[in-house]
């Protein structure tokens, strides 16, 4: 019982560390814009491989327009937030860059709907709508099968490139707070109150990872939707108000952690105080070198606790659910918790029945104004 109490509390803290992480994976996402990197990423490998040949197709036998400007032309007009001046993303002068400072110029999701009233709207999608997709109807149906499969392996490797700045940022954080395993297993065998609190804490530890999660901005989560069905972006502003906020929120759970279950983390090597006492410099660093061994003995526990650490959410959410339950006197979660789990892992979607029929409705009807963009070069 003893042994199941301590794993138990020390999964439940990791599972505390890789919330704390996964708040600051989601600043760095931010500042970065990986998730519109990723989009248009994808959508170059989709405009290239699935929406050219049809291109190709509506020439007739014509004069091919310039293959890298007009899909270049296109995937930008395709990702482009709405709310931004048209061009401005593409403009360094000092006006533009002010502008820039409240807004983003692309967006990070595009839905099919989107797509295909982006692209009724551009001179290309209007070519393909009175050539190719009057005469073969099943190429539209193509077109959107291929995004739904491109948009899919945006998601997936989106997931992979997070779980390895997860584990990244899990090295840094561990780190920069000192969180010192061999410190930190000793803090919970010689308080065992400290155990205790963790497993009172556990449903409340783990909701907090939960909602962590549900509102990360995951590969997966329900975005904001613009009126064109693309995901409403927010101003770069507004952005930065929202990341200085969660930063502050990790920066107290931190605080949380020391104060609240009296856990040794963030203090610094305190191991060498005879090299301090040292009067002479060379002295000092004589001493510090004859225990250079104690100090590299301390910095693998902090590098262990950041390998732990990132393992992952998700698999320390895992751990501590099963350890959990094999507790003889319970400590199982609450039902709260188990349901809103349940809901966060459901399978979501349906059928496509009936889909493209109404994506093909929009594109003739969003395509029935002349076109509004022009992306066809050469």
């Amino acid at each position: 019982m003893l042994i199941l109490d301590f794993l138990l509390a020390f999964a439940i803290l990791m599972v505390a560390f890789s919330t704390i992480v996964s708040g600051l994976v989601e600043v760095l996402t931010r500042l970065l814009n990986l998730r519109s990197r990723n989009l248009r990423s994808s959508l170059d490998g989709y405009l290239e491989t699935v929406l050219w040949p049809s291109l190709i197709a509506a020439t007739g036998g014509g004069a091919a327009p310039d293959k890298r400007a007009t899909l270049a032309a296109l995937r930008d007009h395709l990702t482009r937030n709405m709310a931004v001046p048209e061009g401005l993303s593409r403009r360094s002068g000092p006006v533009e860059m002010l502008s820039k400072l409240g807004s983003k110029p692309w967006i990070e999701r595009l839905s099919p709907e989107a797509l295909v009233q982006r692209l009724a709207e551009t001179d290309l999608g209007q070519r393909l709508q009175e050539t190719v997709f009057e005469t073969a109807p099943e190429r539209f149906d193509a077109l959107m099968l291929g995004f739904d499969r491109y948009m899919a392996l945006s998601s997936e490797r989106f997931r992979r490139n997070s779980n390895l700045l997860v584990f990244l940022v899990s090295l840094v954080f561990a780190f920069g707070a000192q969180v010192h395993f061999l410190n930190l297993v000793r803090g919970l065998q010689e308080n065992p109150k400290t155990i205790e609190a963790l497993i009172e804490s556990q449903d409340k530890i783990l909701g907090s990872y939960i909602v962590a999660q549900g509102g990360s901005g995951g590969p997966d989560r329900a975005p904001d939707v613009a009126p064109d069905g693309s995901e409403a972006v927010p101003g770069a502003l507004e952005e930065i108000g929202a990341l200085q906020k969660m930063l502050a929120e990790r920066q107290a759970d931190v605080d949380l952690l020391r104060a609240k279950y009296a856990l040794p983390i963030g203090a610094p090597m305190t191991v060498l105080p005879a090299c301090d006492a040292e009067t002479s410099r060379r002295a000092r660093l004589a001493c510090r070198w004859q225990n250079a061994g104690t100090w590299g003995l301390w910095q693998l526990n902090v590098l262990l606790s950041g390998l732990l650490i990132g393992l992952g959410g998700p698999f320390w959410y895992k751990v501590t659910r099963q350890l959990s339950q094999a507790r003889i006197l319970g400590g199982t979660l609450s039902e709260k918790a188990n349901e809103t789990i349940a809901g966060l892992a459901g399978v979501r979607g349906g059928p496509l029945g009936g889909r493209n029929d109404e994506l093909r409705r929009l594109f003739h009807l969003a395509g029935a104004t002349p076109a509004r963009h022009r992306v066809i070069a050469g």
